[in-house]
């Protein structure tokens, strides 16, 4: 773990680590017991513990089994070993500022329906597999623009055209997390946010 980490912080992460490897080992799952920690970019903190895994792909009932443990695990195929990565889900403060950006061709429905996770409309909006799970977040509408749709980096898992960011008001969601797989966002796990608590503010047009 980097130096830069705090002492405060970097034993939070080992009573992490403990808390979820103990039940690791009593599920009889079978995995390298040394554990990697995978770091931010952006906001200075670690967000992941890495595991060489040694069983099979990741089961959903294993998704659940982290899930109900506040984690969610990542399977990281490479060459040569194959990871799993473990992301702390802890609810978070909640930012007095909350965006989130969709394509432009789903606004109509967004105004009529609200915001709805693809895990339960089946619709897909960019290319990341565990996108659908909840609905994304960013504390700044500059985030989304410079740190997220403009990217070039990420611009072949998002479809080009315009999009439209929307404020969305955090009375209205329930408990925030960081999202375990992109270090300047938030996620929630509502199954939906109504359309009064969104207001249209900014758009951006995401090049082809």
């Amino acid at each position: 773990m980097s130096s830069e980490v705090s002492a405060e912080l970097r034993d939070q992460w080992v009573s992490f680590w403990r808390r979820i490897n103990s039940g690791m080992q009593q599920m009889g799952w079978d995995y390298d017991l040394d554990a990697d920690f995978t770091m931010s970019t952006s906001q200075g903190r670690p967000y992941g513990v890495r595991v060489v895994w040694r069983d099979e792909p990741l089961t959903e009932a294993q998704i659940d089994w982290f899930r109900s443990q506040r984690a969610f695990p990542h399977f990281v195929p490479q060459a040569d070993k194959v990871y799993v990565e473990i992301h702390p889900m802890d609810p978070q403060p909640k930012p007095s500022n909350l965006y989130h950006a969709t394509p432009a061709l789903q606004v109509e429905l967004v105004k009529l329906n609200g915001l709805i996770p693809g895990r339960i409309t089946g619709v897909k909006t960019t290319n990341y597999p565990h996108a659908p799970r909840w609905i994304h977040l960013a504390d700044s509408t500059e985030k989304l623009r410079l740190d997220w749709l403009l990217v070039p980096a990420n611009q072949k898992n998002l479809a080009a055209g315009e999009y439209v960011i929307f404020r969305v008001d955090p009375a209205g969601i329930g408990d925030v997390f960081f999202d375990p797989f992109c270090d300047i966002g938030y996620v929630v796990e509502d199954d939906r946010i109504d359309p009064c608590h969104l207001t249209k503010v900014d758009s951006v047009t995401v090049p082809g």
